[in-house]
């Protein structure tokens, strides 16, 4: 049985196997922490109309994952270690992200109840 050779490159993992030979692999995935919230219309104090989503960016990694936003205005992110930047957009205007803050997402450490105001400002 031969090992698995690992190739890795900007978060990607590449493995190379000889065809018809058994190989054993392992592979460390990283824990996930949960960071969640709610959006509201500071005037009415109720989530915003439309469909918006959290677009945390992990410093370093150049990509972006989108969380949707629930109708009742609360979401949910599942992120690993690291310095993130939470930005939100909505569904009918993707481009126009709006920066919410920085966060540091340390293993073992849920992050909870970050409250986002939705202003006029959002098309």
């Amino acid at each position: 049985m031969q090992t698995a050779q690992e190739k890795k490159s900007d978060n990607n993992l590449t493995v190379n196997v000889e065809p018809g030979q058994p190989t054993e692999a392992t592979i460390e995935v990283e824990e996930a922490v949960t960071v969640s919230g709610r959006f509201i219309d500071p005037k009415t104090g109720k989530a915003p109309e439309g469909q918006y989503y959290l677009l945390p960016e992990k410093e370093g990694a150049g990509n972006t994952s989108y969380h949707p936003v629930n109708a009742d205005g609360s979401w949910r992110a599942e992120l690993t270690e690291g310095s993130y930047t939470l930005s939100y957009a909505k569904a009918t205007s993707m481009n126009e992200r709006k920066e919410i803050k920085k966060i540091k997402v340390e293993r073992g450490k849920k992050i909870d109840e970050i409250v986002v105001e939705i202003k006029n400002d959002v098309k």
